[in-house]
């Protein structure tokens, strides 16, 4: 069983028989605290009914679960989320080809619009938490095609990118968005999405701009989480509600990253070669993920599918986390320009165009 993205009885948890439960889910949708109170209740309601004569023992009760709720505080504190106002960029920096981990703040100018901001925070690979969407074009336009070379290379991504406390889903989509792997840490499950996934027959029309903003939604996060969706599309729409522009809204709101993967470019030895359809498809699709600061990757066969993906393993593990507190800006509908230089010259920044 497929469930539609988005909806409201698939945003927290999946329970069908084909997808297991996922602990953390389950942990998310019934917080600590509120357990906490829970067992304050049945505590009492047990020692107060039935243990009259034990009040040390209730006293001990109420002592421990005091303990506990101070330690989910502390949790809390140290899990914080960032002050309000504040922004928060994922950026890459390369030097020839190759990763720069050494950056800091000073390095960097931040500019929104004609405005200087202060840089707080530029940390390389902070600790926060990974989720990864993979999103798949199943339309009829890929039957041909069908089952594409990311069946199989999947896997091996999800475990070079999934790390303890990482998560990933799995969506595909033709004239809806279908969730084939809820939002999970465990591989098996996303292996089982995979497999069911290869068994499904494309068809339809396309509408790449609602998948999109489907997934992006899904599994909007509470705290600091670095939101990555990597996107395997020929890059035709032809069925979404939306329109593009209002996808890439949600897509901003979320902080999401776009990496996507384009199929139809076969042969791809220049875009002069291309027809005119799979040029504005190329152009459309490179513009989305130059967009959230992600990459394109037209591919032409499963090699250059393989390469897409570990690239974007090698970039989902060498940003930083870049955060500041726009002074005289706000956000419109289009967003806001960024613009980053960096003192090194050699040094080539790749960011969000807008937040």
């Amino acid at each position: 069983m497929r469930a539609l993205a988005g909806e409201a009885s698939y945003q927290l948890v999946r329970t069908s028989e084909d997808t297991p439960l996922d602990p953390q889910s389950a942990a998310a949708y019934y917080p600590l605290r509120h357990r906490c109170v829970l067992a304050h209740m049945l505590a009492s309601k047990w020692w107060r009914g039935y243990c009259v004569n034990k009040s040390r023992i209730y006293i001990l009760t109420l002592m421990f679960i005091a303990a506990l709720a101070c330690s989910v505080e502390m949790y809390d504190q140290v899990n914080a989320p960032m002050a309000a106002g504040t922004v928060r960029l994922w950026i890459t920096a390369t030097e020839m080809g190759h990763p720069v981990n050494d950056l800091k703040k000073e390095d960097l100018q931040l500019w929104i619009g004609k405005q200087e901001q202060s840089i707080s925070v530029l940390a390389f690979n902070p600790p926060e938490p990974l989720k990864v969407g993979l999103l798949i074009d199943t339309s009829g336009s890929r039957r041909a095609q069908w089952p594409g070379p990311e069946i199989s290379l999947a896997p091996g991504f999800f475990r070079q990118v999934i790390r303890p406390g990482d998560q990933a889903f799995i969506i595909d989509f033709n004239t809806k968005p279908l969730i084939d792997a809820d939002l999970t840490g465990d591989l098996s499950v996303l292996d089982h999405g995979l497999e069911r996934l290869a068994a499904v027959r494309p068809y339809r029309g396309s509408a790449l701009y609602d998948a999109i903003e489907a997934a992006c939604d899904q599994r909007e996060a509470g705290g600091p989480t670095h939101r990555a969706l990597v996107v395997i599309t020929d890059g035709v729409d032809n069925s979404s509600m939306h329109r593009l522009d209002q996808a890439m809204v949600v897509v901003r709101r979320t902080g999401t990253q776009l990496y996507v993967i384009g199929t139809v470019f076969e042969p791809f030895h220049s875009e002069s070669t291309l027809s005119r359809s799979a040029l504005e498809a190329a152009y459309t699709l490179r513009s989305i993920a130059r967009a959230t600061g992600g990459r394109f990757f037209p591919t032409s066969n499963k090699h250059e599918m393989e390469s897409g993906f570990n690239s974007i393993v090698e970039v989902l593990r060498a940003q930083y986390a870049l955060e500041f507190q726009p002074a005289a800006v706000s956000p419109g509908k289009k967003g806001n320009r960024i613009e980053i230089k960096c003192s090194r010259s050699s040094v080539k920044v790749i960011a969000p165009e807008e937040y």
